[in-house]
């Protein structure tokens, strides 16, 4: 893992502290007092308890992009694997690709299920959404092959199928990658932005 995703995976880290607090505030009474008709529109939510849900939804972000990024299971790591395999030379190796689509699903599935909440900020509930397109594109992709490794498929057409489709794993790869770093970098911004926020209170509060 490099300098600059180290860093990220320890901004998603600072983020879950704040998650637990907001699952717990969440638990408390709720900050509406009436129950809208059945045919009405939903009453506009307490700012408390958008707060709330926006900073669950935030630390949601950050567990799923830690995910992404950590250690041997990231998209990265599954990417050098891939390429190891080498499938344009003339002696790919199907042992050195390791991973498989659906080991994306479940940290697909709980981002879509925080994106339906918001963060509260546009940018990042974009990056967000980038990495959800970029996610079903390679899972799409991928997902034919994966069968087709693991039947040995490649032994029968020489690989025929798997440099067909290389070109298409390769964007697939790196365009998830990419959204991927667009995601860091906004919750870099997102928890810089939070720790100046609480700065001066806290200098307040000591003095």
């Amino acid at each position: 893992m490099s300098e600059r995703e180290r860093g990220r995976v320890a901004h998603a880290r600072l983020l879950l502290p704040g998650l637990c607090c907001a699952l717990l505030a969440a638990c408390g009474p709720s900050d509406r007092t009436a129950t809208a008709p059945s045919n009405a529109a939903p009453p506009a939510l307490a700012r408390p308890t958008l707060d709330r849900l926006q900073a669950t939804t935030r630390g949601a972000y950050g567990t799923a992009y830690y995910r992404l990024v950590a250690d041997n299971r990231s998209v990265a790591a599954k990417y050098r694997s891939y390429l190891r395999m080498n499938v344009p030379g003339t002696a790919p190796n199907a042992s050195a690709f390791h991973g498989n689509p659906s080991e994306l699903h479940p940290i697909l599935s709980d981002l879509e299920a925080a994106r339906i909440d918001g963060s509260g900020d546009a940018a990042l509930d974009a990056a967000v959404d980038g990495v959800l397109a970029a996610g079903d594109r390679l899972v799409d992709v991928w997902t034919p092959l994966d069968a087709y490794y693991a039947s040995k498929g490649f032994l029968e057409d020489h690989w025929a199928r798997a440099r067909a489709a290389d070109d298409d794993m390769r964007r697939a790869f790196i365009g998830l990658l990419e959204r991927i770093d667009t995601l860091g970098t906004e919750l870099d911004r997102v928890q810089d932005a939070l720790h100046a926020q609480r700065s001066p209170r806290l200098k307040e509060i000591v003095e």
